[in-house]
Order: structure tokens, then C-alpha cells, then sequence
């Protein structure tokens, strides 16, 4: 039956999927893939604090991880402009 491995119609995987996330952005290798993983992580969190299980909206996790989602996000755009620089002519020769 449906209802027996669901719960509920406010779903805990996105919670789940947040901390699998983080556990995993801990152990990357690299800075743009532990930016990447956290703002990954934050997404769900947010998702996970809107819908929380209780039917109530946790608004102050919410908010905290949305920063956190956005500074994320930020520093993951300005790793990746990084790698994309423009060499003039006499840069390409050397």
C-alpha cells in the first residue's frame, strides 16, 4: 500500500538528500565541487524547511540556508569565471 512507505504528504527525502550532500561536499576533492554540493545541499534544505513534515513552514532555517544557498552559489560562479579567462595574443604565444 501506498500510504505505508509514505508517510505522510510532506515527503522527508529532501531533508535526507541535504545532509547525504553535505556529508559529501565535506569529502570533495576540490573547492568548486564542495561550492556545488552545498549549494546542492542548501536547495534541498530550503525545499525541506518549506515542506516541513509537521505542516509548518520553519522559517528561520529557511532563511539561514537560503543564505547560505545564495553565498554558495556566488562563490561557485566566480570559481568558474575564473577558469574561463581570456588571453590576449602575446599571453597565448608563451
Amino acid at each position: 500500500r501506498f500510504s505505508s512507505w509514505w508517510p505522510s504528504a510532506r515527503p522527508e527525502w529532501p531533508g535526507h538528500a541535504a545532509f547525504i550532500l553535505t556529508g559529501l561536499s565535506f569529502a570533495s576533492p576540490s573547492e568548486l565541487s564542495l561550492r556545488l554540493l552545498a549549494t546542492a545541499s542548501c536547495s534541498f534544505a530550503c525545499i525541506f524547511n518549506y515542506y516541513h513534515p509537521i505542516g509548518k513552514t520553519l522559517w528561520l532555517p529557511l532563511r539561514w540556508n537560503a543564505l547560505y544557498l545564495a553565498l554558495n552559489a556566488f562563490y561557485a560562479c566566480r570559481l568558474l569565471s575564473e577558469r574561463c579567462v581570456k588571453l590576449s595574443a602575446e599571453e597565448e604565444q608563451v
